[in-house]
C-alpha cells in the first residue's frame, strides 16, 4: 500500500520548486522567541485547515518505515531538479535526519535545500552536519535577533528580522526585494557553489 504524502508542487514564493513540510512549532525543537511571535507557517495552519491537515499527514508519514522509499518516488516523479525541505517545520530527531541523508544520497541529481534551527540542538547538529556535507544538499542555519548561540561555520546563515544584524554579512533576498518573481529564478539559496548568507525580512 502506497504511503500518503503531501508534496507541494509550487507556491507563490518558490515558484515550481517542490517541497515537503511538517507541522509548525510541533517539529521545531529549537524555536526561538522570535519564532513564536512571527512564525508564518503557524499562521497558515491556523487560517487554512487543509494546510494543517496536510502537514499532520506528512508528520505521520515520517513515522512509517516506508517513508524513505515513498519520498524518493514522489521526488523523482516531481520532474524537478531542486527540492525544498520544510517550508514549515524542521528536523526533529536523529532518525528523521538520517532518512533525509538516505533520500539525498539516492537522488544525487536533485539539489535539496532548507533552513533549520535544529543546529542549536547538541544531539542533532552532528547529524545535520553529515546531511549538509553531501554535495547535493545546502542547509542554512536559521538565526534571528533572539538567537543566543553562534551557528556552525560549516553552515550558511539565514538571518530573519526587521533589520539585518551588523555582525552578519548577508545578501537581501531578491524575491523579497521584488527583483525576481520566484525562488526558482534566483538560485542563491540552492546553488551548491555559492557561500552567501541570506537576510529575510519579517513577513
Amino acid at each position: 500500500m502506497s504511503l500518503k504524502l503531501k508534496i507541494s508542487a509550487k507556491n507563490t514564493k518558490l515558484g515550481k520548486i517542490s517541497s515537503f513540510s511538517l507541522p509548525a512549532k510541533k517539529t521545531c525543537v529549537c524555536k526561538t522567541e522570535w519564532c513564536n511571535k512571527h512564525c508564518y507557517a503557524d499562521k497558515l495552519e491556523r487560517i487554512y485547515k487543509n494546510v494543517k491537515a496536510a502537514y499532520q499527514v506528512n508528520y505521520k508519514a515520517t513515522q512509517k518505515v516506508s517513508f524513505v522509499n515513498s519520498m524518493i518516488r514522489e521526488i523523482k516523479n516531481s520532474g524537478q531538479d531542486v527540492f525544498r525541505l520544510h517550508v514549515s517545520g524542521d528536523f526533529f530527531d536523529v532518525k528523521y535526519i538520517y532518512n533525509w541523508i538516505k533520500i539525498a544520497k539516492t537522488c544525487p541529481e536533485i539539489t535539496f535545500y532548507g533552513y533549520t534551527r535544529a543546529w542549536e540542538h547538541q544531539d542533532l547538529i552532528p547529524h545535520l552536519g553529515i546531511l549538509n556535507s553531501l554535495p547535493n544538499v545546502v542547509l542554512f542555519a536559521s538565526v534571528d535577533e533572539t538567537t543566543t548561540k553562534n551557528p556552525p561555520k560549516t553552515f550558511r546563515i539565514a538571518y530573519a528580522g526587521d533589520e539585518k544584524a551588523d555582525n552578519i554579512k548577508a545578501v537581501m533576498c531578491p524575491q523579497q526585494l521584488s527583483k525576481i518573481d520566484f525562488c526558482e529564478d534566483c538560485k542563491i539559496c540552492f546553488n551548491t557553489k555559492l557561500n552567501n548568507n541570506v537576510f529575510f525580512t519579517t513577513h
